[in-house]
């Protein structure tokens, strides 16, 4: 509850086109806080070209991606990297080793917000 005004978008498969739909629908919804966090695992690599297009639609927001694997291939300034700390903590995981558990998910949130607070 740290954050009341974060909106969260949630798939459990995602593709390029199912990304940029639900942060355009956000965008015209005017429901797209002002820092953009796009968490990516290994089941979804981000390219370039879709990374792009995240720039164009969020043109006046701060787009931060966080990935929970392998670095991307993106030339991103603000990339928060959580593997290191997976790697010490597996209990994280769910049973696929790919998606966080509730456990997972709340050290991630965690994680971010006390990035964020030291980034300013």
């Amino acid at each position: 509850d740290k954050y009341p005004e974060a909106n969260f978008i949630t798939e459990k498969y995602l593709d390029d086109q199912l990304l940029l739909s639900q942060i355009q629908k956000a965008k015209d919804e005017n429901t797209l806080n002002h820092k953009v966090m796009i968490v990516v695992d290994s089941s979804y690599k981000l390219n370039e070209k879709t990374y792009q297009s995240i720039l164009n639609i969020c043109s006046d927001n701060e787009v931060y991606i966080i990935t929970t694997s392998q670095p991307t291939d993106i030339s991103c300034e603000n990339i928060i990297s959580f593997k290191d700390i997976l790697n010490n903590h597996k209990e994280y995981y769910l049973a696929d080793m790919v998606h966080l558990n509730q456990q997972g998910n709340q050290q991630l949130f965690e994680y971010i917000v006390d990035y964020l607070a030291n980034e300013q």
